[in-house]
């Protein structure tokens, strides 16, 4: 492979050499190899004839072409020659080259030919150079030819050599001598076309500037320039007045591009410098454009003004590069300089030829250190872009690492942090006594300040990287400061300081806006003030400017605490920094507070103002505008706060008797602990095993709401959601569904959204959040909260009692872990049971997936696997559900080499711990003692049974017949497959029991046989 690599390599060089030879001797043979003889006569010569020069007195003097004769601006030249016998044919032609001169040509006193664009230009007080043809003929032999030329500009009494032949030779002749500077030319402003478009495209494409723009405009305009001072410019514009004004407009605009460029590769170091010399190119082309036009003078009259300008730019940015040099800095753009080295080489030999007015123009010099300077910059932008991009990439990396860390991290901080919160929500719900709630409200406080420290990581997380949104909803404002009241007075009361409310009563109950983050910014802030106040009190203060539609709030936090020092309010809202950081050494927090604040405010439109005196305190303010939901006054907010706190504390329950829910997921544990979790709400929740399973009952009835397990064997949600999406006449089109899914890393939802998921939930289930979300997505009256009566309130707190001492001890197992998140040790126990009498099955599925990896793929084992972790986790099987998320995590980036590593042991332990299980819980496998003779016709009719009933998916009648099959003895391989279909029948997974039924049936006959 890789000396196939190399050979490709060695052809790709071969041929763009062989190109570039073909190229360049293609160019060099049309310039300089000779004309071949197709038998033309299309001859060319110079003038033999003798010039002389006429004096004002008629005095005639002998005189040499080319040659300049000595005359003030603005006099006439006379010259006249005597035209030779028998030296023209027809169609025969003078060419004489006006350097910006009128000219007038007479033979023996007759006015052949005028050159003089006064009539033809609009502004200027010359005419432009050019060639002029004055057609001879054989009669003219002999005769006298006068020629007169006049101008006021430098050009005066320049007479150029003169050629004699037909105007196609004559140009053939010019042609050889200035045809490269016409295709170096061209391939100048084609390379220069080719940048700018390509930075074009690569600004769209890469959102940046991109500097070489600049310089691809200024060779441009130094192609143009070329070009209009050309000698075949009389082939491309029909009025060489103008043409001649773009001359020198190209040459003052000339300096602006390049300064740009040298700017932004310098990083702005001479910015000034730049912008002054900016500045004065273009106050030189304001004042020479005014001067031209007005026709006080003429541009070529002010081309020294021009040409020291450019000459300024180019001495500047010379020095510069020096200093650069000097300091180091140049290595940053080492080829530029290389490049601008060969450009301004060739300005300054260019400029100094313009001026020896004797000679005819030739931009080929300059031409080439253009080239020159394009390709080198084309190199270094490219290889700078290349850098940046790796950079880009590995930041992307490096980003993506640090995101998916931080969300690891938060779902393992959370898990315990939501099970306490949650075990706590219970407490307010169910106890009747108000010391407990009250220590109840103590514990939410405390557990919500540590989650906000994870939030606050996250938070920055998100924003950093764009993923952070700003959803409003409608809110009730009195529920709004409640919270934030409850969150902080713990902790402001604990200082022994006071939380102050000043509320504008006139501001509406409801409002539109996202109360989310407005709560968060001011519970950081009221905190942040609690922090640094040792004595006093914090208030809270808010005054409503109140519209038809709008609400523009003001809220202010103030506290009598430390203050800020003037030079340290900067550090106020930088990362990770703490003000007066000795002092200050024992508050806690993770310094991200007030960026995050800044930030959010910024999404919403807003800023934040401080305002403080050190030693006496601080005040933080805002504005936001919200649309107004209910524009009843809030009135006595004290009121209103307690009836909140009331509901809050009330004992209810969570009911929907008229929806219909299907739940699609393929492992039955968590769909027997979904049914505990929602027992008393009279959901009639139906299971789907799989996703093609789902999809054959999304067809035959019609569903409320899908929950949809993301990652399935057979389909995952995303392919199960789009089928049902595809069928356009399905019943369940417009259903609602839910993401269920264990992936609850940053910007997951917004994935989930984009796949067409009307929402999703993480997994394990939190029953508080699934309850308001199907409140949130259901038709309004579906589903709600009932409260619960006395006796229901003892009978539930005795139902979900938490007590897991008598539950056994088994080494490895968490059983508070376990009950906290399921809310319910009967359940608990219930689905260990459930777990030990699957365990042979799913173990042996699980090494059979993992025996096959490179013959099946991967993919069937890292959902085998995804599950297991799950599993672990709901019976508290914490240290192996950590192993096998790491072999989860393996299996995503198809890592074999390492699973093949961690699998072995990973088996063992998974092994001995059902071990232990079963031993705790007194469930052993039967050896086969004391089991009946299986009777055929018995045994064919329970499996006809079964197959009926799991078609059916009877979930009683299945269970009913499995156990009496299991009272029967069996050979190995039948006793194998038995326990194979009593996992599937319990899984609900009809595909594989009818297999099975099918399979266990040949076994049985061997036996028979």
């Amino acid at each position: 492979m890789k000396n196939r690599e190399v050979l490709n390599k060695i052809i790709g060089y071969l041929f763009v050499a062989f190109l570039s030879m073909a190229l360049l001797y293609t160019i060099v043979g049309v310039i300089a190899f000779p004309e071949d003889n197709l038998g033309s006569d299309e001859s060319m010569q110079e003038y033999a004839g003798e010039w002389y020069i006429v004096e004002e007195d008629g005095k005639r003097a002998p005189f040499t072409v080319p040659g300049r004769a000595e005359v003030k601006k603005g006099e006439t030249v006379t010259l006249e020659t005597i035209l030779p016998k028998d030296a023209f044919a027809e169609g025969t032609y003078l060419c004489f080259r006006s350097g910006k001169q009128n000219m007038r040509f007479y033979i023996d006193d007759e006015l052949r030919l005028t050159y003089d664009t006064k009539e033809t230009r609009v502004f200027g007080n010359y005419s432009a150079v050019a060639y002029v043809f004055l057609k001879v003929s054989p009669k003219d032999a002999g005769k006298t030819l006068r020629f007169e030329s006049t101008t006021a500009s430098s050009y005066s009494g320049i007479v150029y050599t003169v050629y004699q032949g037909s105007t196609l030779s004559v140009w053939k002749h010019y042609f050889s001598l200035y045809g490269s500077e016409l295709i170096v030319a061209l391939v100048v402003l084609i390379l220069s076309i080719i940048v700018i478009f390509s930075c074009i495209a690569m600004g769209m494409i890469y959102k940046r500037e991109v500097p070489l723009i600049y310089l691809g405009i200024a060779v441009l305009e130094a192609g143009i320039w070329i070009i209009a001072n050309s000698v075949f410019r009389q082939f491309i514009f029909k009025n060489l007045s103008v043409v001649n004004d773009l001359a020198f407009n190209m040459v003052m605009l000339l300096p602006i591009p390049f300064l740009l460029y040298f700017n932004s590769i310098q990083k702005k170091r001479y910015g000034y410098l730049c912008y002054g010399l900016e500045i004065l190119a273009l106050a030189d082309f304001f004042v020479c454009t005014l001067l031209h036009i007005s026709g006080i003078k003429d541009f070529a009259d002010t081309f020294p003004f021009m040409a020291l300008v450019c000459m300024t730019t180019i001495l500047t940015l010379i020095g510069t590069m020096v200093i650069d040099k000097i300091r180091g800095y140049s290595k940053e753009y080492r080829l530029v300089v290389w490049g601008m080295v060969a450009a301004f080489s060739s300005a300054f030999v260019q400029i100094i030829t313009y001026f020896q007015r004797t000679k005819t123009f030739s931009g080929v010099i300059l031409a080439a250190g253009l080239i020159l300077l394009i390709i080198f910059a084309t190199i270094s932008t490219v290889a700078e872009f290349i850098r940046s991009e790796g950079e880009r990439q590995r930041a992307l990396v490096a980003s993506k690492q640090k995101s998916d860390f931080l969300a690891n991290m938060s779902h393992e901080i959370r898990t315990p942090i939501n099970a306490i919160l949650g075990l706590n929500t219970m407490i307010q719900r169910e106890s009747g006594e108000e010391n407990i709630k009250q220590y109840s409200r103590d514990i939410d406080n405390a557990g919500n300040t540590l989650l906000s420290l994870i939030n606050d990581v996250l938070d920055m997380s998100k924003i950093e990287s764009g993923k952070m949104e700003i959803i409003p909803v409608s809110y009730d404002f009195s529920s709004l400061i409640y919270d934030i009241v409850n969150m902080v007075s713990i902790k402001a009361e604990n200082k022994g300081l006071k939380i102050e409310l000043d509320i504008d009563e006139r501001i509406p109950s409801k409002l539109y806006g996202d109360d989310v983050r407005i709560r968060q910014i001011l519970v950081n802030l009221i905190n942040n003030s609690v922090k640094y106040t040792e004595k006093g009190s914090v208030k809270l203060a808010v005054t409503g400017d109140v519209g038809v539609y709008n609400a523009k709030l003001k809220f202010t936090v103030s506290d009598t605490g430390i203050g800020i020092k003037e030079e340290d309010l900067h550090k106020l809202f930088e990362k990770f920094a703490r003000i007066e950081e000795e002092r200050n050494r024992n508050i806690e927090g993770t310094g991200l507070g007030m960026s995050i604040i800044v930030k959010l405010l910024s999404l919403m439109d807003s800023k934040l103002d401080v305002s403080s005196v050190y030693g006496e305190g601080t005040s933080f303010s805002f504005e936001l505008d919200q649309v107004i939901s209910d524009s009843e006054p809030i009135g006595n907010l004290q009121a209103r706060i307690e009836n909140t706190a009331n509901q809050k504390n009330s004992n209810k329950f969570f009911e929907a008797p008229e929806v219909s829910l299907l739940l699609v997921d393929d492992d039955a544990m968590n769909r027997r602990v979904f049914r505990g979790l929602f027992d008393r709400s009279g959901m009639d929740i139906t299971e789907a095993v799989s996703g093609r399973d789902a999809l054959s009952k999304l067809e035959i009835k019609k569903y409320d709401i899908v929950l949809l397990d993301y990652m399935m064997p057979d389909m995952n949600g995303v392919d199960v959601l789009k089928r049902l999406k595809e069928n356009v006449s399905s019943i369940n089109i417009d259903t609602p569904v839910i993401a269920l899914t264990a992936n609850a890393i940053s910007g997951a939802r917004d994935m989930y959204l984009e796949a067409g998921f009307d929402e999703y939930i993480s997994k394990p289930i939190q029953v508080d959040k699934l309850e308001k979300l199907l409140i949130g997505i259901l038709p309004k009256g579906s589903c709600g909260y009932k409260k619960m009566e006395a006796a229901e309130t003892a009978e539930t707190a005795m139902r979900t009692s938490l007590d897991t001492s008598e539950l056994p001890v088994v080494d490895g197992v968490d059983w508070d872990y376990a009950a906290a998140r399921l809310k319910d040790v009967s359940l608990l126990k219930e689905i260990t049971e459930e777990y030990i009498r699957l365990s042979d099955i799913e173990f042996d599925n699980l090494k059979r997936l993992y025996e096959n990896i490179e013959k099946e793929g991967i993919y069937g084992y890292r959902v085998k696997i995804h599950a297991m972790k799950n599993t672990l986790a709901m019976i508290g099987a914490i240290m192996l559900s950590s192993e096998a998320r790491l072999l989860e995590g393996f299996s995503k980036e198809e890592k074999t080499a390492e699973i093949r590593v961690l699998m072995p042991s990973f088996m063992d332990e998974l092994s001995a711990l059902n071990d232990r299980l079963r031993s705790a819980f007194n469930i052993t496998e039967d050896d086969g003692a004391d089991k009946l003779i299986p009777d055929r016709e018995r045994i064919e009719k329970l499996l006809y049974e079964l197959k009926i009933a799991m078609e059916e998916l009877d979930i009683d009648a299945s269970d009913v017949i499995m156990e009496e099959l299991s009272k029967y003895g069996f050979n190995e391989g039948a006793h194998r497959v038995l326990r194979e279909l009593n996992g599937a029948v319990r899984n609900l997974d009809e595909i594989s029991a009818k297999r099975l039924i099918l399979e266990f049936q040949q076994e049985y006959v061997k036996e028979e046989t």
